[in-house]
């Protein structure tokens, strides 16, 4: 072998080694170390034998959230409201738990709001200190109801706007993003474990210091058009969406439009735009050979990840693209309204297609459910039945707009969602509810609990929902992501503004529409 070979064979060998070391490391971080007590509240490792796991210092309710004077972010529209709300709830302590959680993005997520020369507002998850797609847009979703009456919050959430659009224009199959690489420093925020593994085109992707996570999902894209569409639904002003903001749009709907190929299509054309492989102790965290299983037309979208950041087994998932169908439509009015009608035209044809083949492709014959719509298809007449905790899920149908809760398929489809038939549905000494591949079986995610309070249509449901909701914080004030199903005070991430902006809508959207459960 000439010496240059053996040496390039040498380092990737190294590179590899090493990569595989800080993968296995990775997945340490942060749910399986310690998380210093913060805002009143504090969680450390314990021994049971799930992992990720912290262990609950059970504290009485009460205001957990940080000095005024160190808030991120402060917005007396929100403060206001709070105070108005939490006056006229009969119970305490969801009171709160609301108090505490609905604000959490603004308290101590927004890590930079800048007003000139252009808006724009990096949000990062918590204790992950990068900005995801998905999760900015669920973080802010509360606040856009306040934006009329808080023109700084308005422009915040016009600057996450802008932000997802730099993102979206610079990596349209990335997924989470570094803060300061946009002004050109190309400095890594927080930890960098979790790229150093890349291979292959995402191996590439890493080199652009844009890029966080390349885990491409059809829901992230989707998060993107659902967030300019509250922006837009709430405020009828088009002073969000520049030229820029229509790019992005044009590149999302081409993108989703290319990934409707099948296998063989990707293969004929000169193969996949989109691979991602990574060595690591955790499936869930690579594609098979890159590309995942392969998969027949059906005219759905193709995606990979999950909104858990876990890989699919099929390609097609039919929340997702359920959810692509409603945003497809929502941008499609936003597109009209600035007179871009060839492209709002792509963007219904492209929903409307797909629409149709998540009814022919993605409803199945159940053996125990009857008929129902399946999780994930691969166009071949396979499917899997399951739900995942966060939306879009099966459960969330409604939630993300794409049918109605009392619509007799998606019922059966929620019976069985809430039943042995999902894998990862499990009911222990705690509580019952819905998991995922993520932390693996026992863990309740408490995502899928707000999500089933907000997705039925019975009082006693929603407010064992509510009750759960509370009893899982174990005092702390504060949503997680997941808890062992026999101790609420086994969890993980303690520090998750999703799951708090979510709590946080949850409360808002029962004041509007079941008032009489939560007021005196």
């Amino acid at each position: 072998m000439p010496r240059i070979r053996l040496q390039s064979t040498i380092a990737f060998i190294a590179v590899c080694c090493a990569a595989l070391a800080t993968s296995a490391s990775s997945r340490e971080h942060p749910v399986c170390q310690a998380h210093p007590s913060r805002s009143g509240y504090a969680a450390a490792p314990n021994q049971h034998p799930a992992c990720p796991k912290y262990r609950a210092n059970a504290e009485p309710f009460g205001d957990a959230r940080p000095l005024p004077a160190e808030r991120t972010f402060v917005s007396p529209a929100v403060d206001n409201a709070i105070q108005a709300i939490t006056a006229k709830m009969k119970d305490q302590s969801l009171a709160a738990v609301f108090a505490n959680t609905l604000p959490n993005t603004l308290d101590t997520t927004v890590s930079l709001f800048q007003q000139y020369p252009t808006l724009s507002s990096y949000i990062i998850t918590g204790d992950i200190n990068a900005m995801w797609l998905r999760d900015s847009t669920y973080q802010v979703l509360p606040y856009l109801r306040y934006m009329q009456q808080d023109a700084n919050l308005r422009n915040l959430i016009h600057g996450a706007i802008n932000r997802q659009v730099q993102y979206v224009l610079s990596d349209v199959y990335g997924s989470s993003f570094n803060r300061d690489a946009l002004s050109g420093t190309g400095v890594f925020d927080g930890d960098s474990t979790w790229r150093s593994s890349f291979l292959g085109t995402s191996y590439n992707a890493m080199l652009n210091k844009i890029v966080y996570e390349r885990k491409y999902s059809v829901d992230s894209l989707s998060a993107v058009m659902k967030l300019s569409y509250g922006f837009y639904n709430a405020t009828r002003s088009l002073d969000a969406f520049d030229s820029n903001w229509v790019a992005a749009m044009a590149l999302i709907i081409d993108t989703l439009q290319i990934q409707t190929q099948d296998t063989a299509q990707e293969d004929k054309n000169g193969g996949p735009q989109y691979t991602f492989q990574r060595l690591t102790v955790e499936p869930k965290d690579s594609l098979i050979h890159g590309r995942g299983y392969p998969c027949s037309y059906t005219g759905m979208i193709k995606g990979f990840f999950r909104a858990s950041d876990d890989a699919q087994i099929y390609c097609f998932s039919i929340p997702a693209n359920a959810m692509a169908v409603v945003e497809l439509r929502h941008t499609a009015e936003i597109l009209t309204a600035l007179g871009q009608s060839a492209l709002a035209t792509q963007a219904l044809t492209l929903a409307a297609s797909v629409d149709q083949a998540i009814y022919a492709h993605g409803v199945v014959q159940h053996r125990t459910a009857g008929q129902i719509f399946a999780y994930e298809v691969d166009g071949f007449g396979n499917y899997i039945f399951m739900d995942d905790a966060p939306a879009p899920s099966l459960l969330s149908l409604p939630y993300v707009g794409y049918v109605n809760a009392s619509d007799p398929l998606y019922l059966r489809t929620r019976a069985a969602v809430l039943s042995n038939a999902n894998p990862w549905y499990f009911s222990g000494a705690a509580t019952d509810g819905v998991g995922g591949a993520h932390y693996g079986t026992g863990w309740i995610w408490q995502l899928s609990i707000a999500v089933r309070a907000f997705t039925s249509t019975s009082d006693t449901e929603i407010l064992k929902c509510l009750k759960d909701l509370v009893d899982s914080t174990v005092g702390t004030g504060f949503m997680h992501e997941a808890f062992y199903l026999d101790d609420y005070g086994y969890y993980s991430r303690p520090w998750v503004a999703w799951g708090n902006s979510f709590f946080g809508d949850l409360i808002l959207y029962l004041s509007d529409t079941r008032p009489y459960l939560i007021y005196t």
